[in-house]
């Protein structure tokens, strides 16, 4: 009886370290966690220079998140006047087009650049332990286990 009961919590146990544990927060700052860096291997020299790319590409996307909230409000006026000027309104949209385009973009790039940073072997072991982080970088990250961990860009 003791030894079924030893071997039942042996076999949990094992099946619980194989199972995708959450990361410790904040999940879209993975390179600052020690789990991951032990995993992967990531160097002081790498996690540094992935959070200065992180800044800069933080800097550029609030930049541009600020002129694309000026785009937006300044669609609502046009939209609110009493006559509709159709030029103006086609410029803005293709303003706000551009922007959403930029900031994207700038997210792209991060993961690009991020991606030269390590070697890789650790972007094999990264996509391996959580397969989802280089995903939809367009949306907000989620914060889940393992499997779903991904990194905003920012």
């Amino acid at each position: 009886m003791i030894r079924a009961v030893a071997l039942g919590a042996v076999l949990g146990a094992a099946l619980a370290a194989a199972q995708p544990q959450p990361l410790q927060s904040p999940v879209w700052r993975w390179w600052t966690n020690p789990a991951v860096v032990a995993e992967i291997g990531l160097t002081p020299r790498q996690s540094d220079a992935i959070e200065r790319a992180q800044a800069a590409s933080r800097a550029e996307r609030a930049e541009t998140a600020q002129l694309l909230r000026d785009r937006r409000v300044r669609l609502g006026e046009l939209l609110s006047a009493p006559r509709v000027d159709r030029a103006e309104v086609a410029r803005v949209l293709g303003d706000i087009a551009r922007s959403q385009r930029v900031q994207l973009r700038s997210i792209v790039h991060l993961r690009l650049r991020v991606r030269r940073i390590l070697r890789p072997e650790q972007v094999g072991r990264l996509l391996e332990r959580y397969p989802r982080i280089m995903e939809r970088p367009w949306e907000p990250p989620r914060r889940l286990g393992r499997a779903d961990v991904r990194p905003s860009g920012g």
